[in-house]
């Protein structure tokens, strides 16, 4: 899950968050999770009214309820009773989820001033989508009521909400909800080998050209910056990243029993008797006696709130690289539900399985297609998702943070490496508002796409770089192993895979907006940007 509990990051004690939307749009499974992140109380309007409106024979309202003559006072009723039981729920919890289509109370107006008398100040996260997947939805659950629901035209709500696209995924939605709400989750660093070492490859490794900042395990460690060693010693060399001194000693011990090591009172690591890594107050590492490093039910590696640069400078932040390698859907352009809504359509035309479109999410379409089609039908499938893809396109944004952390790196140190088509990448960049750049490798550049390195070597050589001095942003498990493999350093993006499927990449955000670049002499620094 993307969001591990209330405790990654605390919610306010007041918070009131109405979660609304269309039967079908997913506003009650989303409703569940957020709930469940924020550890508040669950509010539904169907949960609360429908068993009791159920119960009473048809006859006696004059036929179902939802197309009664007297619909429009149940309804009154209905909502009645969810203000009431809000009121008393906020009143003593502090907090609350309350989850109905709220149609009449977007409108403004008295039902929105009920509601807002009811529970205070609400933040309202709205679900939109287009009619063929609600009704494809309410189809597929088959619930008795829908036959008996009148239709009600899509408007646009007249109250401030966070617009969500139903075409995402529950997670999808949750991390957009969650940030949209001002709760974040700290940068998480994951590379840390068996030792307890943060885990060097690729860019961490810098060869022979000895800069400042190098982690290089090496192949024997033997002569290595950070070598644990077999007795679990550490050993610095005088060049390397951390220099000891008169308050960073390295005391392993004569029989390395103790493998003390300390860097200091704050951003310590600490090898106590059993082994335990400890990097202090703020964002430790704590595996406990064994000495194993607990990565929590995500398997992430937690840094706290801030971000911990202490902890991470010089293995990622405040590293210097030569270049940027971006990914472009989910990294720089929020397409993801653009590409969900094609790919579904897709799928419905085609009658293929949409799980396998939605687990292959970064690679090459025709690599997709070759695997969902028959071989004679894969050049018309390519031409139809194309042409879907190209339709929606004027859907896409920015993805949050995009356009400052791409517009701070020079035009001439950044490249798209992308999946997609040229055509399709130029149509997204150009509808998120972002420059098409110099260095773009798409599909139609490419012999072997995402999870090969092909498309990131291919980036560097035409950079002019060594791409073991770049720095790729990806989203999907595919493109960060293809950026693993060519040598980069690889920062992830969660919003279109959880975190816990981005472990293999050097640092995880949940956004760009959380970390900035900066150049200095030429070279290109990432820094912790907002909290």
């Amino acid at each position: 899950m993307m969001w591990r509990s209330p405790t990654d990051c605390q919610p306010p004690d007041r918070l009131t968050v109405v979660v609304s939307g269309v039967a079908g749009s997913g506003k009650s499974t989303l409703g569940r999770a957020l709930a469940t992140a924020l550890a508040a109380p669950l509010l539904d309007l169907d949960s609360l009214t429908n068993p009791l409106l159920d119960a009473l024979p048809p006859d006696a309202l004059g036929g179902h309820w939802l197309a009664s003559p007297h619909a429009a006072l149940i309804r009154d009723g209905r909502y009645a009773a969810l203000r009431a039981a809000a009121h008393d729920v906020i009143a003593t919890a502090g907090r609350a989820v309350l989850v109905a289509p709220f149609t009449a109370e977007l409108r403004g107006g008295p039902e929105w001033t009920a509601l807002s008398a009811a529970a205070g100040a609400v933040t309202v996260i709205h679900l939109e989508g287009t009619d063929d997947l609600f009704a494809t939805r309410r189809a597929i659950r088959t619930e008795p009521r829908d036959r008996h629901r009148v239709p009600e035209p899509l408007e646009p709500p007249a109250v401030p909400v966070i617009r969500i696209d139903a075409e995402l995924t529950t997670e999808q939605q949750l991390l957009r909800a969650l940030v949209a709400l001002g709760l974040r989750r700290p940068l998480v660093f994951t590379r840390f080998d068996s030792a307890g070492v943060p885990h060097a490859t690729g860019n961490n490794d810098l060869g022979t050209s000895g800069a400042t900042g190098d982690i290089d395990l090496g192949v024997s460690g033997a002569t290595d910056d950070i070598d644990p060693g077999a007795s679990g010693a550490t050993n610095l060399r005088a060049t390397g990243d951390i220099h000891p001194g008169a308050t960073g000693d390295i005391d392993p011990g004569a029989s390395g029993a103790s493998g003390a090591t300390n860097l200091g009172a704050t951003g310590d690591i600490d090898v106590g008797a059993g082994g335990a890594t400890n990097l202090g107050a703020t964002g430790d590492i704590d595996p406990g006696a064994a000495g194993d490093i607990d990565l929590g039910a995500a398997g992430d590696i937690d840094l706290g709130a801030s971000g911990a640069t202490g902890d991470t400078t010089g293995v990622l932040l405040g590293r210097d690289f030569d270049a940027v390698l971006f990914d472009l859907d989910g990294t720089l352009a929020d397409s993801t539900a653009s590409v969900l809504r094609s790919w579904r359509r897709f799928a419905d035309e085609m009658g293929v399985s949409a799980q396998a479109v939605a687990e292959n999410h970064g690679r090459p379409a025709r690599a997709l297609l070759e695997k969902l089609l028959p071989y004679d039908r894969t050049e018309e499938g390519l031409a139809r998702v194309t042409d879907l893809e190209m339709t929606d396109a004027a859907t896409v944004r920015p993805a949050l943070g995009a356009a400052d952390f791409y517009g701070a790196v020079p035009a001439a140190r950044r490249a798209i490496v992308t999946s997609g088509t040229r055509p399709l990448a130029t149509a997204r960049l150009r509808a998120a508002g972002l420059p098409l750049p110099d260095v773009m490798v798409t599909a139609d550049d490419v012999r072997h796409g995402k999870p090969d390195p092909e498309p990131f070597l291919l980036a560097a050589e035409r950079l002019g770089v060594d791409p073991r001095r770049c720095l790729a942003v990806e989203d999907a498990p595919a493109g960060i192993r293809s950026a693993r493999a060519a040598g980069c350093t690889v920062l992830a993006v969660t919003g279109t895979s959880p975190a816990d499927e981005l472990k293999e990449a050097d640092l995880i955000t949940d956004g760009l907006d959380r970390l900035s670049i900066t150049t200095a002499d030429g070279r290109i620094h990432l820094t912790p940007g907002r909290p």
